[in-house]
């Protein structure tokens, strides 16, 4: 209903603009366009990249589940595993590539701990950065924390780094310096990777 009086409202303007030759067609066109995407789309911009509320964000999930992506991030934090497995479904069905699908594998079995033949599906992983980041959230998760730490260094965005030592710090029962990193990934990020990042935490720590 407010969708049909939104775009009832832009016809009715751009009809008015155009009769009275405030503007040319060709003007009043690029405004309504511009008003059209700011209305409908810069909000789920800010939602799904910028915005600092968790709550809102998993409500924007929760009512965009028919959405392969946004119902595997759903499902991941609140461990649901019917809903990460029809999102794995609905995702392998949409992206026929290998490099498309790998990160959405990696972060499957990443959840369930599942690191049979992950590092093949890791150097498939596109773009770099992200490749980087798996590659050295794998050796944590196999143990080789020094290796890992020799390679903090290739993480570029500052959350990877918070997050691997977050991971390095609560492995060496460091509860004290992990939330610290914890709240550092969590600073450095809105939407759903700060959405992803305090759902994965927010059990390990008392805050």
């Amino acid at each position: 209903m407010l969708l049909r009086m939104f775009f009832t409202v832009i016809l009715t303007v751009i009809l008015i603009l155009t009769l009275n030759s405030v503007f040319s067609p060709y003007v009043v066109i690029l405004i309504a366009f511009i008003v059209t995407f700011i209305v409908l789309y810069l909000p789920l911009v800010y939602t799904a990249y910028f915005t600092k509320n968790v709550g809102k964000v998993d409500k924007f999930l929760e009512k965009n589940k028919h959405q392969p992506i946004y119902r595997l991030y759903y499902g991941l934090a609140h461990h649901h595993d019917e809903d990460i497995s029809e999102a794995m479904k609905m995702i392998k069905k949409k992206y026929q590539r290998p490099h498309q699908l790998a990160i959405f594998r990696v972060i499957y079995q990443f959840h369930y701990k599942d690191m049979d033949d992950i590092e093949k599906l890791i150097e498939q992983i596109q773009p770099e950065p992200y490749r980087q980041y798996y590659e050295v959230a794998y050796l944590v998760e196999v143990g080789e924390l020094e290796e890992a730490e020799s390679k903090l260094k290739l993480l570029k965005r500052g959350w990877m780094r918070e997050v691997i030592l977050t991971e390095l710090e609560l492995r060496k029962g460091n509860q004290e310096a992990a939330f610290e990193h914890y709240q550092k990934a969590l600073d450095g990020t809105g939407g759903l990777q700060r959405y992803s990042i305090y759902h994965t935490y927010r059990n390990k720590f008392i805050t």
